[in-house]
């Protein structure tokens, strides 16, 4: 963007956050604006369902069957009264005037934005009957789901479609292909594709975000990185990108993408020559490991520096500092498992645990 481009765009956006009727936003500001708490203020628990591995508890405050504000819950150990940013838009988003709250049938073609309204009988009943028609025409298996995730509700998710395209006979879709190299490859490891609650990283004096954004997919996982490090522990990030927490981190590690596995084995490499692993350990409950230190020799670290991007200072140190940590904690991201061979990905990372008990 040029400098003449960009201060065109910016004196707009200037223009635009001070006159929103230009946008259409005088109805968003007088529809959402916060009220203050009335007599009548009621306030009801809920559960945010949202694709978010937090499940935030949330209260809604609710004037005259209308909901006024929505906080956190203090109460909840993970949530500890505070919401993400769509979790304190929730009435923005119940009330949003571009919300469509009826059954609307498309009256011209295709991206001509032609619609009419008509009733729920009408729309169910013109549903159903195309739907018996497809089925009596080229059989159940016709037609397909195409959901994923987004509000995560076990009745609105699993329970409702569930029975519904079974009672159908129609092909169902895996509902999360990008989390099975997860729950193939971790168990691989440790037996189970869970390891550690949130709630333990209190406990722990490393905090370590591999191939993780926290501060857009996990937010309350932030804080508990922050107490690791105000306790006098540590923040490493180890991720193809730099995100937001590195910028907090005592060592960020940036690594080529997919790389993990050769990063993860020269770690191991290194633990093991320098017999910084947990011996007792490994000689009692693991399995494999000659097959690993085997696998280790075949490569020095200045090979499997270049294949993951890193120096070879850059390993060493993260290992000696991970072997030295008494509680370390690897909080483990999606992205890197939604990769050609995320399975390995996802059993080469799980190794250091295993290496390394405390």
């Amino acid at each position: 963007m040029q400098r003449r481009e960009f201060l065109k765009t910016a004196a707009i956006t200037a223009t635009a956050c001070s006159t929103p009727e230009l946008f259409g936003l005088e109805q968003f500001e007088a529809d959402f604006s916060p009220a203050p708490a009335g007599k009548n203020a009621q306030y009801h628990h809920l559960t945010c369902p949202r694709n978010c591995r937090d499940a935030c508890a949330l209260i809604a405050q609710v004037e005259d069957g209308k909901m006024t504000g929505i906080t956190g819950d203090p109460a909840h150990p993970l949530t500890q009264g505070t919401a993400c940013v769509k979790g304190h838009t929730y009435a923005m988003h119940l009330y949003n005037y571009d919300r469509v709250m009826y059954p609307m049938k498309r009256v011209g073609k295709k991206g001509s934005g032609k619609w009419e309204r008509i009733s729920w009988d009408r729309a169910l009943s013109e549903i159903a009957a195309k739907l018996k028609e497809i089925k009596a025409k080229y059989g159940g298996e016709a037609l397909t789901e195409f959901v994923y995730s987004g509000n995560e509700g076990h009745i609105s998710k699993t329970i409702a479609p569930g029975n519904f395209f079974e009672k159908y006979g129609a092909t169902r879709l895996v509902r999360n292909p990008c989390d099975w190299p997860r729950y193939v490859g971790t168990p691989s490891v440790i037996g189970t594709d869970f390891s550690k609650d949130a709630l333990e990283i209190d406990e722990s004096d490393m905090y370590i975000s591999w191939g993780s954004n926290e501060a857009y997919t996990a937010v309350h996982w932030v804080k508990f990185a922050h107490r690791v490090k105000k306790k006098g522990g540590k923040i490493i990030v180890i991720n193809s990108v730099r995100v937001p927490m590195a910028n907090q981190a005592d060592m960020f590690i940036q690594l080529r993408p997919s790389s993990d596995p050769a990063f993860c084995l020269a770690v191991c490499k290194f633990l093991i020559e320098e017999e910084l692993y947990d011996k007792e350990f490994v000689a009692k409950y693991a399995m494999g490991f000659d097959e690993l230190v085997k696998e280790c020799s075949l490569y020095t670290y200045g090979e499997l520096a270049a294949m993951c991007g890193v120096s070879v200072d850059e390993i060493k140190v993260f290992a000696r500092e991970y072997a030295k940590a008494k509680a370390p904690a690897i909080m483990h991201g999606d992205g890197g498992q939604r990769h050609f061979n995320g399975a390995r990905l996802v059993r080469a990372v799980t190794f250091l645990p295993v290496l390394v008990v405390r």
